[in-house]
């Protein structure tokens, strides 16, 4: 249930925020957050359950807790820049996201000691999706 509670709401915001990236990235719809965010449980959960299928939805919820981890730092740059920044601030803020979201994903990965290449896999996924989109 807080699986999907979290793959909800971060493909909500994530669909609001592209909208401020616009024209830096395509503005995006939430059928295709929906999907991007879907796809990527799936394919962490079967990353995870070939590194180790007694951890692996320990992993999948700590990856989950990310994503929210990601979503609450995304916020503040939908409700109190409006019109404040450019495509370019918000992606500025968006890449400092995702650093955070980086470091935070390899410290619990290590944490649960589980290989280093889930952080791997993690970015990898998305990098691939952004150079379809693109």
């Amino acid at each position: 249930m807080t699986r999907t509670f979290t793959w909800l709401v971060t493909s909500l915001v994530l669909n609001a925020y592209t909208q401020w990236l616009s024209p830096l990235v395509p503005a995006s719809h939430l059928t295709r957050e929906l999907s991007i965010c879907g796809g990527q449980i799936l394919f962490q959960s079967g990353v995870a359950f070939l590194a180790n299928k007694n951890k692996a939805l320990a992993y999948l919820g700590n990856m989950m807790t990310v994503s929210f981890i990601g979503v609450l730092l995304l916020l503040p740059g939908l409700m109190f820049t409006h019109g404040t920044y450019s495509a370019e601030g918000h992606l500025a803020w968006f890449m400092i996201v995702v650093g955070i979201m980086f470091f935070e994903h390899m410290r619990r990965v290590k944490l649960l000691e589980m290989p280093w290449f889930m952080s791997l896999t993690w970015v990898l996924y998305r990098v691939i999706v952004l150079w379809i989109i693109l």
